[in-house]
């Protein structure tokens, strides 16, 4: 029980989500220029992986998810490298949702037990030239191309170890 404490206390923050730790270490701040949204994702994407990234729309991961997200793929035309872009409106909750997801899919992954893609910046989007408030909040990961079969049983160990602990399993 006292694990099970834990890891919400990690997996989902307490309000406020946003620390100032936190957004000093992910540059997290709204726009407050008149750039487009992919310009300003380009931009926390650079600052968060030291180098200049200019994300163009590609192929694969679009979709309307749960929770009133939406995803697409991008693609750095420099590098050629995918990245999945999840987003969700700030007025509705999304920053602090995303927020946990970033933070918990971080923590899945800092534990080397479960391949996960990896979070590579969160920041929300607001055009000040739009009249529309709350603005959008957005988490960009890398892009996994997914494929059938594995091992489930081997899945389900790693779950367990992401859950329990490596001594579980």
């Amino acid at each position: 029980m006292i694990q099970t404490n834990i890891l919400r206390s990690r997996f989902y923050p307490s309000h406020p989500p946003y620390t100032s730790e936190f957004l000093v270490k992910m540059s997290t701040t709204t726009s407050t220029s008149d750039k487009t949204l992919m310009e300003y994702i380009s931009e926390k994407c650079s600052l968060a992986l030291s180098q200049t990234i200019t994300l163009e729309p590609s192929q694969g991961g679009g979709a309307s998810g749960g929770g009133g997200t939406t995803t697409f793929a991008v693609k750095d035309t420099i590098s050629g490298t995918k990245y999945f872009v999840k987003t969700a409106s700030v007025s509705s909750g999304g920053g602090t949702m995303l927020y946990g997801e970033f933070t918990g899919v971080q923590e899945m992954a800092d534990t080397s037990t479960i391949r996960v893609p990896r979070p590579i910046t969160f920041a929300e989007y607001k055009n000040p030239s739009s009249n529309k408030g709350g603005g959008i909040a957005f988490i960009v990961f890398e892009y996994f191309e997914f494929t059938y079969g594995g091992d489930e049983f081997e899945l389900g160990k790693q779950l367990a170890k992401v859950r329990w602990g490596p001594s579980i399993v």
